[in-house]
């Protein structure tokens, strides 16, 4: 298949990147924005399995000579290639949040985060040196290798910071890349993809979009030797069972079904019902590292009730994230926005009540829209739906307990082991009790993916992912051991 650069037809497509060239086809997908679904944002153009192949190929061809390139160089061209992104910061955001709904704030902190990224992984990587073990038998060298060509699959939600999770230890580490965008939101990642691509050799970065059968083709080729996934746990499965006939590296950040324990003795001032709010409704509820349900001590359940009712009502604005005043945006799909409606629904019971709150900014956008007020449901069963599914929207159901063994056996009963977190006054306490809870982080009085990347290690447990991402453990997922030695015996 000829990869070379086509004039582009329309000024807001984006083309695919195969070996340093432009991929332009006749075959379009079309993202449309969810708070206004008549409006078409842009157009990405679609791979089919060929290019897919290309696209590895081009990625394996590069691999000798990156990998080969001295670690000080690829940390320097790394750093060159993210600050070209800075160029177009302005319109990545705005595009950020038309692709797939969150407030524009939110898209702009993410924007700079490839930065802020490469910043956290750098000195764990500038420590990861040979390691020499001598003594009178000989020498024992242990060393870091790239592991080679490997597939990135980026999600819709935050998809430049993940891209940059991902793309940043990938590329230090010596591995040459394929990144797969998602449909819901494929426009913005895929610049970011070709601004960060121009500044390295060519098929160092590449990027294909399209079908499952494109997807299949990342996650099965034999050159390919790492997928490094996030999304849902469906299809994370997927993707583990068609790398295993290879027996690639497969690193997976997958669905979560975050438990919040608020304790007997909870500070639940503004601050902090503030910092709970926005661990419950951040980018619309649409996190994997977000609090899904809420198990609260029966005495402060009517108080923790009231008071986050009160607050999200005047904090909340629901409407198109590119209007100032909005702070929640619709979720991406009408289909999502129907399955949270349909959770809601099927947890009725006869004392379950559903308190909807946030002030609606345009009746008739949000009427057009994907739009689901942020919403708590209590007096609702441990096992019901919308507490046992991960609702991946601004719905929280809120259930009391009396003693804490029974918050920890509700809390550790699912399949999901992401993120928990306990509120107590009593920090140590809140540890240990952290420590009988099933997930890959536990935060106490918090709930924040971004107070810990500077330590790193998030990943999930169970059902919710293989492997972890920043700090030195981020760094290693790319990375083969390698044991050299002299010693005879």
């Amino acid at each position: 298949m000829n990869v070379e650069a086509q004039a582009a037809t329309v000024a807001d497509d984006t083309p695919l990147l195969v070996g340093g060239r432009e991929y332009w086809s006749d075959s379009l997908h079309e993202v449309r924005n969810p708070a206004h679904p008549e409006q078409c944002v842009g157009r990405i153009v679609q791979a089919d399995e060929t290019i897919a192949i290309s696209a590895i190929e081009a990625a394996a061809a590069a691999l000798p000579g990156w990998a080969a390139t001295p670690r000080g160089e690829r940390l320097m061209h790394v750093r060159q290639a993210l600050s070209g992104i800075e160029a177009f910061a302005a319109d990545l955001a705005p595009l950020i949040t038309r692709e797939m709904g969150k407030n524009l704030r939110e898209s702009e902190s993410e924007v700079a985060l490839p930065g802020v990224a490469l910043g956290k992984y750098e000195p764990h990587f500038q420590r990861m040196i040979d390691e020499r073990i001598s003594d009178e038998r000989g020498d024992v060298v242990v060393s870091r290798a790239p592991r080679g060509v490997t597939t990135l699959i980026v999600p819709f939600n935050w998809p430049v910071a993940q891209l940059a999770l991902k793309l940043v230890p990938a590329l230090l580490m010596g591995n040459t890349v394929v990144v797969k965008a998602s449909p819901l939101a494929p426009l913005a990642v895929t610049k970011v993809v070709h601004a960060i691509a121009s500044a390295l050799p060519p098929g160092v970065v590449n990027a294909v979009f399209g079908p499952d059968s494109v997807a299949s083709v990342l996650t099965t080729h034999p050159a390919v030797r790492t997928v490094s996934f996030t999304g849902s746990i469906a299809t994370g499965r997927k993707v583990m069972a068609a790398a295993a006939a290879s027996l690639k590296h497969v690193v997976l950040e997958l669905g979560g079904n975050d438990p919040a324990l608020i304790l007997a003795d909870a500070a639940l001032d503004k601050r902090q019902c503030i910092r709970i709010l926005q661990a419950i409704f951040s980018t619309s509820g649409q996190g994997c590292q977000l609090i899904k349900r809420i198990y609260v001590h029966r005495s402060r359940h009517d108080e923790l009730v009231e008071k986050l009712v009160a607050c999200a009502d005047d904090y909340y604005v629901v409407g198109d994230g590119m209007e100032p005043e909005v702070n929640l945006g619709p979720v991406v799909t009408k289909a999502q926005r129907d399955r949270i409606q349909n959770l809601i629904e099927r947890s009725r019971g006869a004392d379950t009540t559903v308190r909807e709150t946030g002030k609606v900014h345009d009746t008739q956008v949000f009427e057009r829209g994907w739009f689901v007020r942020p919403s708590f449901i209590t007096h609702v069963d441990s096992d019901a739906p919308i507490v046992t599914d991960e609702q991946f929207g601004p719905v929280v159901p809120i259930i009391a307990f009396d003693e804490e063994d029974e918050a920890l056996r509700l809390a550790n009963a699912t399949e999901f082991g992401l993120a928990a977190s306990v509120w107590t006054e009593d920090a140590e306490r809140g540890m240990a009790l952290g420590r009988s809870i099933e997930a890959g982080t536990v935060f106490v009085n918090n709930h924040n993916t971004f107070a810990i990347f500077d330590v790193g290690g998030v990943g999930g447990v169970k059902q919710s992912g293989n492997g972890r991402e920043l700090g030195p453990w981020g760094l290693e997922e790319f990375a083969d051991l390698q044991i050299r030695s002299t010693r005879a015996k």
